[in-house]
């Protein structure tokens, strides 16, 4: 039993002060070399492949500035950028799987933030190639998410919106509109359900 003990322990000091570090260091050189060789969008791409551990240090090398204490989870995407220097994450955040991030404007998130998995942030919109276009001409507009926020999954949150201070967002809501302070919203498009009190 101590033996095993020993073991278990020692495997698990020796992967998180060894092996991760190295498959940090190792995933970081292969993202600035595929950036070198083959373009940002290339390295880009590799982002959504990389350990969970590796996503925070490779977005801090790009220029994202991302607080103590936060976890992204893989299968991150990123859109429309040469570089992560629209990306601001306060302390303390946790962002879920296969989130979806447009970067053509900022997007700023506080501390204390919750995004679940298979969330989508869009900044921009742009009717490109349409005729539509002439009528709806390209736009962009930064996200903010302030403090202690939570949002649930499979969220779209678009442009120009403002999640206010200890709010909430249910599961699957289109989020067009700011979100209020201490309330609730959820919905297509989301609608503020009621208040939170107490807190």
């Amino acid at each position: 039993m101590i033996l095993k003990r020993l073991f278990f322990g020692g495997w698990r000091r020796f992967r998180k002060y060894t092996f991760i570090p190295i498959n940090i260091f190792l995933n970081m050189i292969l993202f600035l070399f595929r950036e070198f060789f083959l373009g940002f969008e290339n390295a880009n791409n590799y982002l959504k492949r990389v350990s969970q551990s590796s996503i925070i240090p490779i977005l801090r090398i790009k220029g994202a500035k991302i607080g103590k204490r936060c976890n992204i989870q893989s299968g991150i995407t990123i859109h429309n950028c040469r570089n992560y220097r629209r990306i601001s994450i306060g302390e303390n955040c946790h962002i879920g799987k296969n989130f979806f991030l447009d970067l053509r404007g900022n997007v700023t998130i506080g501390n204390d933030v919750v995004i679940a998995m298979n969330n989508t942030f869009i900044t921009h919109s742009d009717m490109n190639n349409s005729k539509l276009r002439k009528i709806y001409p390209a736009a962009q507009d930064d996200i903010v998410i302030e403090h202690d926020v939570y949002i649930g999954t499979n969220c779209i949150v678009l442009m120009g919106v403002t999640i206010g201070t200890k709010s909430i967002v249910g599961a699957k809501s289109l989020v067009m509109k700011n979100v209020e302070k201490k309330a609730i919203y959820a919905g297509s498009p989301a609608v503020k359900i009621k208040d939170i009190d107490g807190i």
